[in-house]
């Protein structure tokens, strides 16, 4: 609260023209006193909030509270909103992480960055499922042999974090796999994430394969704007075309949003995501969120857990989210 000397002296606005020299100069020190304090007041506020960016006023009107991530299970996490890509919170997000399958989310953008044909077919050969199975990598489910469709491949690669399509996309982009890290890699850079390196087209782990939650940040708000991209990870489901081997085609799901049971986390509408698990990366999980019409990205890395037990990457999801709240008036 500020110091309001005229407030507190209201005869002594202006001095008698009887007072003495020591009563002149009192007054003059009061003031010079309840200034500083006054000013001290707004040093010390500026000060409380400068570690974290503030975000600007909510659409509605208000400004939101920022979350505090201190009691989310993940290790690493950012909150960022799209429109101004202001960060709402964060937990370690500059440390290097291994990305799991988030990383399929810079194989999509890579390969939409060619701008394929998305009708243009390929046909999956012994070399996209090498050694998939002993490294328990997800598979999106097609066969040896079978011709599919671009556009396949990419609700592949997302929807249920498929290695086979991811491996079968790059090769039909870039000619093998090892070419398009090198694409990726190159993307990475155009995105700006300057502190990420990428040695597979999966995430299956390496130790030179790392990023960190802020680039991942950066990637997925520059990956929403291709509208392909958008399609693909805003999908709950998708139906490949027949083949011989799948005359019915393939339906494929979200891994995410069988995860994610609610559609609503307190009033944010869940637009998509992508989760990601290997032993050395923890739970992963990147989401796009809209309320009062912004969107949101949450990245976190590095939960405990498996596949097979609780989800505390979607747990932290519901907690980062709840948290951000306006404030009560």
């Amino acid at each position: 609260m500020k110091f309001n000397i005229f407030q507190k002296y209201p005869n002594k606005i202006t001095p008698h023209k009887s007072s003495s020299g020591v009563q002149r100069l009192g007054s003059l020190l009061l003031l010079c006193f309840a200034l500083l304090y006054s000013t001290c007041g707004v040093f010390r506020s500026s000060a409380h909030t400068a570690s974290v960016p503030q975000s600007n006023a909510h659409s509605t009107g208000g400004p939101l509270e920022l979350t505090n991530f201190s009691n989310l299970y993940s290790a690493n996490g950012i909150l960022v909103r799209r429109h101004d890509f202001a960060v709402l919170a964060r937990k370690d997000a500059n440390d290097r992480v291994y990305p799991a399958s988030l990383t399929k989310i810079l194989t999509l953008l890579t390969a939409l960055n060619t701008n394929p044909r998305l009708s243009d077919t390929v046909t999956l050969i012994p070399d996209d499922f090498a050694g998939l199975r002993e490294k328990g990598a997800a598979v999106a489910g097609f066969a040896e042999g079978e011709r599919v469709s671009i556009e396949d491949l990419l609700y592949g690669v997302m929807l249920p974090s498929g290695a086979d399509a991811a491996n079968a996309l790059a090769r039909a982009v870039a000619g093998s796999t090892e070419n398009f890290v090198v694409m990726m890699n190159q993307t990475a850079a155009e995105v700006g994430m300057t502190h990420s390196h990428f040695v597979t087209v999966t995430g299956l782990h390496d130790p030179d394969h790392y990023t960190t939650v802020a680039d991942l940040a950066l990637l997925l708000n520059k990956a929403l704007d291709n509208p392909i991209f958008r399609d693909v990870f805003t999908a709950k489901s998708y139906r490949t075309s027949s083949t011989w081997q799948h005359l019915g085609g393939l339906r494929l799901t979200s891994r995410f949003f069988e995860k994610m049971k609610s559609g609503e986390i307190e009033g944010y509408s869940i637009l998509g995501g992508k989760t990601g698990y290997t032993d050395e990366a923890g739970l992963c999980l990147a989401t796009l969120t809209e309320r009062d019409g912004d969107e949101y990205i949450l990245i976190t890395t590095g939960a405990p857990g498996s596949n097979q037990t609780e989800q505390y990457n979607i747990l932290d999801a519901y907690t980062a989210y709840s948290s951000l709240q306006e404030p009560m008036s």
